[in-house]
């Protein structure tokens, strides 16, 4: 699986009311340079081709014999400032606007900066250059789509990015750091509470919209989709805490590949439920398991992982059902409080070196059991586990 990157979308400054664009270029110049004065000509209908004057005030100095500057004169630089909210410019049309300039401007021209709402090809760039050089004009800055963005991605300008595009990364960094921290600081307390229940085995994983607990004879289906539910803690993993779902009595052939497993009932056993119920098991089926080889008789595991975003809040403490602790997780209609993948690990009962464990691939299940359940559970194979983990 490809990694999903967070990007904003090109900000549309084609979509801004021309005189809206206008004021962003506008404000976007403010300190460019200590201007004495900026004038928005073009709001006033009557823009001799430019949309902004801007009026820079230098001292001159001249250099003494004895080596020190002493103020001589000043004099006010000229900047003309226009502003296009066009979809593309070509080299023809940056030449006419060039002209239209020159031929209406009564002043001595410094400085130019032409600002577009896209992008520009080299070769209307060259045509800028060029034009501009023949004037003689001294400076001149050529922003288009890229430089307008670069500009407002800046920290200091996140207020106009706001202002005209609602966006603010400001707001953004501030809420990822704390979802950040929200998200450790609900891990260490998960860890804590699962490390300080001594004598307690298992977690008691609740719905937080249930209104039932702790009668389950309230809820209908109790036994196939429980709103609260006691499971073993496994591991911490990189994107939340790991939990053993089911463990379920299998086979695996001797090649190690091919297994089955017995659907019908979980051997995971929480005696401290008070919800636990007793399942009806097929003695000829258990007998069957029992008589395995170690090498062929295992058990199958699956795990479930619990997304430290959907852990809500955390008892430690319990309560008179179960001192464990309590985690209020948000739940999904499918799968519960796990996420949509579960990871099965198949081993063996054999004891030393011999012991095999495996990620099991469900197409290679094959049947051994007679007795089966049409349901069954999403298995990831290894090389899936990889990619997973991996992403």
């Amino acid at each position: 699986m490809a990694k999903i990157t967070q990007t904003l979308n090109p900000l549309h400054f084609e979509d801004l009311e021309p005189h809206r664009f206008e004021d962003l270029a506008r404000q976007l110049v403010y300190d460019f340079r200590d201007w004495s004065n900026l004038e928005a000509t073009g709001t006033k209908g009557s823009d001799d081709g430019f949309d902004v004057r801007g009026r820079e005030p230098v001292i001159l100095r001249d250099s003494s014999t004895d080596g020190s500057d002493d103020v001589s004169d000043s004099e006010e630089r000229i900047w003309l400032i226009q502003c296009k909210r066009e979809k593309s410019i070509s080299p023809k049309d940056i030449d006419g606007y060039l002209d239209a300039i020159f031929s209406k401007s009564q002043e001595k021209i410094h400085g130019i900066i032409f600002i577009a709402a896209c992008n520009y090809s080299k070769k209307t760039r060259d045509v800028f250059i060029m034009k501009i050089r023949e004037k003689g004009v001294k400076e001149f800055q050529l922003w288009g789509k890229a430089e307008l963005e670069d500009l407002l991605f800046q920290p200091k300008n996140d207020h106009l990015l706001f202002a005209y595009f609602g966006i603010s990364l400001a707001i953004r960094h501030r809420t990822m750091k704390t979802m950040l921290r929200s998200r450790i600081a609900t891990k260490k307390k998960a860890l804590n509470a699962i490390e300080e229940s001594i004598g307690v085995r298992g977690v008691l994983i609740r719905d937080a919209n249930d209104t039932h607990y702790p009668y389950d004879g309230d809820v209908p289906n109790f036994n196939k989709c429980p709103p609260w539910k006691i499971f073993n803690f496994e591991k911490q993993t990189h994107d939340g805490l790991e939990f053993l779902l089911r463990k379920r009595m299998a086979y695996v052939s001797d090649d190690k590949i091919h297994f089955d497993y017995i659907p019908d009932y979980d051997v995971v056993e929480n005696w401290n439920d008070p919800w636990r119920r007793e399942e009806n098991r097929d003695a000829d089926i258990v007998r069957k398991w029992r008589e395995l080889p170690d090498s062929n008789r295992a058990f199958i595991e699956i795990y479930g992982v619990i997304k430290y975003d959907n852990i809500l809040a955390i008892d430690e403490d319990g309560d008179d059902h179960f001192e464990g602790p309590h985690f209020y997780v948000t739940y999904n209609q499918k799968d519960g409080p796990f996420g949509p993948l579960a990871t099965a690990k198949l081993t063996n009962c054999v004891i030393g070196e011999d012991r095999v464990s495996i990620y099991p691939d469900i197409n290679n299940r094959i049947t051994f059991f007679q007795k089966h359940t049409k349901s069954r559970k999403k298995i990831i194979s290894a090389s899936d586990r990889q990619k997973r983990n991996s992403n």
